[in-house]
């Protein structure tokens, strides 16, 4: 790590993801509740700044009270950036195929009822909140001054390169094209590639005005500063926000608490859109209808 920090890296992300034992051997995590706690001190002694994750709603039995307790502890080590996600399931990974495995299979996993999730939600922001930290991002908590520049450019649509396999990575060209691309995911394929070719790019698109308007809005409202009407014009080659969502869709939204414009919007001045805290915690629900 020393030899990291001393080539200019001032970040360091650890990837703890929970403190209970018996948790990281369900999440097939080879490292000890210990272990994690080590890494994220030798970290914030070693880089300027340091954060480390956790994932909530984790399985069936994990309740709310006990995360509460869990991300205390965490609190309590005294980080100044915090990454809290709610256990996804991805087509492809094992986890998900165990989820629709038949109910008596004894590999079978449930996770928390919707409700529950999103009970532990407004609990990590609660207790962040009480701690100093400011929910900046969906997930993503830090005390002010210590959000991740990082997190916030490519949240921001701007230019980023990813290194190694499996990363992404976009750019903006001189036409004003927007131009991502995605490395191999197999470290083999990847390393193949690299010898053969001096990349290991596995795809690369031109995005369309549309869909760049697209990732504007969907990486955008993952944030609460929201997205503004000015960007998403630097994108779309003229249209604003109230050309570009579901205008149905966004009145029904913001009825419910779910979006909001800020200044400037009533008077027919669109300043931005972003999610309510309440919007937040449903986000995946709201992109789709807000760009149907």
């Amino acid at each position: 790590l020393s030899a990291f920090a001393s080539a200019g890296v001032t970040r360091l992300s650890t990837g703890v993801q929970s403190l209970r034992e018996g948790d990281l051997r369900y999440l097939g995590r080879l490292h000890s509740a210990g272990e994690g706690a080590a890494a994220v001190a030798e970290g914030a002694a070693s880089f300027q700044r340091s954060s480390f994750d956790l994932i909530y709603a984790r399985h069936r039995d994990h309740t709310v009270q006990s995360w509460r307790e869990e991300l205390r502890e965490a609190l309590a080590m005294g980080t100044d950036h915090l990454s809290l996600y709610s256990l996804t399931l991805e087509p492809g990974t094992d986890f998900y195929q165990r989820s629709q495995a038949p109910v008596t299979s004894p590999n079978k996993i449930f996770l928390p009822d919707d409700e529950v999730a999103e009970e532990m939600f407004f609990a990590t922001v609660e207790e962040t909140e009480k701690a100093g930290m400011r929910q900046y991002e969906v997930s993503n908590f830090a005390r002010p001054g210590h959000e991740c520049l990082h997190n916030m450019n490519y949240w921001g649509a701007g230019d980023y390169i990813g290194l190694g396999p499996g990363a992404h990575s976009s750019i903006t060209l001189q036409d004003g094209q927007r131009l991502s691309w995605q490395n191999h995911r197999s470290v083999e394929r990847w390393a193949e590639a690299v010898d053969r070719h001096g990349v290991g790019v596995s795809t690369a698109t031109f995005l369309s005005p549309q869909q760049a308007v697209a990732e504007v809005l969907m990486m955008g409202l993952r944030t609460q500063r929201g997205v503004s009407d000015a960007s998403l014009r630097e994108v779309s080659g003229g249209g604003g926000l109230r050309e570009h969502v579901n205008a149905e869709e966004a009145a029904a939204m913001e009825e419910h608490g779910l979006i909001e414009w800020t200044e400037g919007a009533l008077r027919g001045n669109t300043a931005g859109l972003r999610c309510t805290g309440k919007g937040l915690a449903v986000l995946n629900a709201i992109l789709p209808r807000l760009l149907a």
